[in-house]
């Protein structure tokens, strides 16, 4: 048990032993005893090397040291800031990139000995965002309205925004999107081909068409997409001769 080796072991700081020690001449011998004391001398433990570690942004460090006490001490450990002091665990956040020295310390009460771990947190890309004047716009068959697509990374990477297919007659050039919707976008005898090019979800009702359009943004790991419902309402045209 831990208390009774403890008590053992402050018991017995040092041992007495009794050595006979005889001399003799030619015809006669004496002897004498001489007291020899040995003192206790306590071993630091031996604390293991721990290789440098590299972990990343929002993941847990923990540290499991391991030490070898020659008088069979009871060892504890402890470590340096930002680890927790006694568990040797850091759950590391955002903004945490950068190079650490973590301190471990091995203890046997008497004596304590001290490794020097490196510790690289590497940056965690997080992914981009997209921000549009409006999210669903209300426009009739040609009415031009525009629309101004912003792409924001929070770990400042570039970030390339596309439409994978614009709708017939739309352009999108430096993060402005413009659009004039033809006359037979709603209804018409080609609405069929032209409005789906762009859209995931359309919906044709009381002459009205509604188009989703998908804008996408990418850091080159991550991407992301922000769609803008558009209503398109059908416009009357006035019959012509033929």
């Amino acid at each position: 048990h831990a208390s009774d080796f403890l008590v053992y072991r402050y018991c017995l700081q040092k041992k007495e032993r009794n050595l006979n020690v005889t001399s003799c001449g030619k015809s006669f011998c004496a002897s004498q005893s001489v007291k020899i004391v040995v003192h206790n001398v306590n071993r630091p433990p031996v604390l293991e090397a721990i290789s440098n570690i590299t972990i990343t942004e929002t993941e847990t460090l923990v540290l499991k040291p391991a030490a070898t006490d020659h008088d069979g001490d009871e060892v504890k450990y402890a470590f340096s800031q930002p680890v927790s002091k006694y568990t040797g665990k850091w759950k590391t956040d955002i903004n945490d990139k950068g190079s650490y020295i973590v301190y471990v310390a091995a203890s046997d009460r008497d004596n304590t000995v001290t490794f020097p771990v490196g510790v690289t947190v590497l940056q965690k890309n997080r992914a981009p965002t997209i921000k549009t004047d409006k999210d669903e716009i209300m426009v009739k068959e040609g009415q031009e309205f525009s629309l101004n697509v912003k792409a924001k990374d929070p770990d400042d990477d570039e970030v390339t925004v596309t439409i994978d297919n614009l709708p017939l007659g739309a352009s999108f050039k430096e993060g402005i999107f413009t659009w004039k919707p033809e006359f037979e976008t709603v209804n018409g005898s080609e609405a069929g081909e032209q409005s789906f090019l762009s859209s995931l979800d359309i919906e044709s009702s009381q002459g009205r068409e509604t188009i989703m359009v998908e804008f996408k943004a990418t850091d080159g790991e991550f991407e992301v997409i922000h769609p803008v419902k558009v209503k398109v309402e059908n416009v009357n045209q006035k019959p012509e001769i033929i």
